[in-house]
C-alpha cells in the first residue's frame, strides 16, 4: 500500500509543488469531495453487478447489518479476553464482515429452503440481525460513546 502511495505522490508532484498539495487537501470541502469520487469508483462496479443480478437490497442490509457485527466483535473484546475498549481496533472490521457474511449465509438458506421467496428472505434476515445488533447495544453499551467517529 505504502508504494501505490508514494507513487500517486510521485505523479502530482510532477504537477504541483508539495505546497499546492498541502494547501488543495487541507480544505475540507476537497477532501469530501475526493473522499466521495473514490467510494462512487469503489461501488460502482459491486453495485452494477448486484442491480443486474437483482440483489440491490442485498447491500443494504449488509451495511446495516454490520453493526451486529461490530457490536459483538467489541463485547467479546472487552468481555471475554478483557482488552481496552478501543473504537479503532482491527477487530471490528473482522466482526463487520464476519456479520455481513453470517447474513448473507443466513439468507441464502433462507430462500434455499423454499419457505419465502429470496428478497423477502433477505427483509427477514436484514431485519433480524440489525435488530440483535441495536439490543446488543442498547444493553450492554450503556456507559460508551459510540457515533459516527
Amino acid at each position: 500500500m505504502f508504494a501505490i502511495e508514494h507513487l500517486v505522490i510521485q505523479l502530482l508532484l510532477l504537477f504541483t509543488t508539495p505546497e499546492q498539495i498541502n494547501t488543495f487537501l487541507r480544505d475540507p470541502r476537497t477532501t469530501a469531495t475526493l473522499l466521495g469520487m473514490l467510494i462512487a469508483l469503489a461501488a460502482a462496479l459491486p453495485g452494477t453487478f448486484l442491480l443486474l443480478r437483482r440483489l440491490s437490497l442485498t447491500t443494504d442490509a449488509i451495511s446495516h447489518t454490520v453493526l451486529t457485527g461490530i457490536v459483538v466483535a467489541f463485547l467479546v473484546m472487552v468481555g471475554v479476553f478483557g482488552l481496552e475498549p478501543d473504537l479503532s481496533s482491527p477487530w471490528l472490521i473482522v466482526g463487520a464482515a464476519a456479520a455481513g457474511v453470517v447474513t448473507v449465509v443466513l439468507t441464502e438458506l433462507l430462500a434455499r429452503s423454499g419457505l419465502v421467496p429470496g428478497d423477502s428472505a433477505l427483509g427477514l434476515i436484514f431485519a433480524l440481525v440489525f435488530a440483535v445488533g441495536v439490543i446488543l447495544v442498547s444493553q450492554y453499551t450503556a456507559s460508551i460513546h459510540l457515533d459516527q467517529d
